[in-house]
């Protein structure tokens, strides 16, 4: 499970789907785990559209708009911003995170590029968050396999009552078993460690609790999984365990608190009541914010200084080479452990 397989001549990262499940209809109001179920076979279904146009020289607002239209096309428009949990985070190759395109940035993916596709599916508030990365290029290949290895240990290591300091320990073991070669050097293969998973709350996608793939000294000793839901995301970098952001670059938010904070201008008032009616606490990006305002920048930018919105800048590694990033939702119960969006592909 933890190998890559190469599936055709297009890319390398996740294995070729070629099955497929009934999405049962359960839109309304069911319990937790039912909504993440059908929210894990959504993401499913909008991966297996993506396999059929990854390739060297697709741009990431192509990736950006398949993901959409599928997702809103599966969740039958219903839900909160039509079921699109957060845009999609489509960082290119020493991008490791966060980046999301917009009308004045616009990647094209090459062959020696690749690109970490995290997106969500969110059913009745529950958010389904998962990641996987794609390649072209087999000399990276070790630095997919210590990443999509180091996600698989995390999974199975992680349980009721396990310490969380512990188990990003192990996981850093793991990361860090892995070197690659590269142009004739060696180059040790390190765990991000200001990047990593987290609990999932309804309608919140980060719940609280940061999951390190890594041994952070300073943890508490007694932070322990409890039940609830888990996204359970490693982050690797070649000769790089830190991210810088670029808040310059910035084109993700998420409102910080949704009672808010009393704005003067009547056009603001306006744009941050149809921020929360239509998104609530669900991330969202520039190129949504154009539906309610060609001059949105200055005000959103506005909401970001008073902490009413939370701006995502996109994340970097701190030398400039080369990241790697999977990622699954677990749900951790009384009853076991269910891995909500893993399937044959990865």
């Amino acid at each position: 499970m933890f190998n890559y397989k190469e599936q055709n001549n297009n890319f390398r990262g996740v294995n070729l789907i070629s099955s497929s499940k009934e999405i049962p209809d359960i839109i309304g109001n069911e319990n937790t785990e039912k909504s993440l179920v059908k929210g894990g076979i959504i993401h499913h279904e909008v991966r297996k559209e993506l396999q059929k146009i990854l390739k060297p020289g697709i741009k990431t607002s192509e990736i950006a708009e398949c993901i959409e239209t599928h997702t809103r096309r599966l969740t039958k428009n219903k839900g909160i911003n039509n079921g699109i949990g957060f845009p999609a985070s489509l960082a290119v190759s020493h991008c490791a995170a966060h980046y999301h395109p917009s009308d004045t940035s616009d990647i094209a993916v090459n062959y020696d590029d690749n690109i970490k596709i995290d997106f969500g599916v969110v059913v009745n508030g529950w958010i389904v968050d998962s990641a996987f990365s794609i390649y072209f290029n087999p000399k990276y290949d070790k630095l997919h396999e210590a990443a999509k290895d180091c996600t698989y240990t995390g999974i199975k290591n992680a349980g009721i009552d396990v310490r969380i300091k512990e188990w990003g320990k192990d996981n850093q073991e793991v990361m860090e078993s892995y070197e690659i070669e590269l142009d004739g050097k060696n180059y040790p293969i390190k765990s991000i460690k200001n990047l990593g998973g987290h609990n999932i709350l309804n309608k919140k996608i980060h719940g609280g609790v940061f999951l390190p793939a890594c041994y952070i000294d300073y943890y508490q000793d007694e932070l322990k999984f409890e039940e609830g839901v888990y996204a359970i995301e490693t982050f690797g970098g070649i000769n790089c365990d830190n991210v810088i952001g670029r808040p310059e670059e910035n084109t993700l938010y998420m409102v910080n608190n949704l009672n808010g904070q009393r704005q003067k201008e009547k056009n603001e008032r306006k744009m941050l009541k149809k921020i929360v009616n239509k998104f609530q606490t669900i991330p969202f990006t520039d190129r949504y914010l154009k539906i309610f305002d060609v001059n949105y920048k200055p005000i959103i930018n506005k909401f970001v200084r008073q902490g009413v919105v939370k701006g995502y800048p996109p994340l970097y590694a701190d030398n400039n080479k080369m990241t790697a990033q999977y990622e699954h939702t677990i749900v951790l119960s009384e009853k076991g452990k269910n891995v909500i969006s893993q399937f044959e592909d990865y």
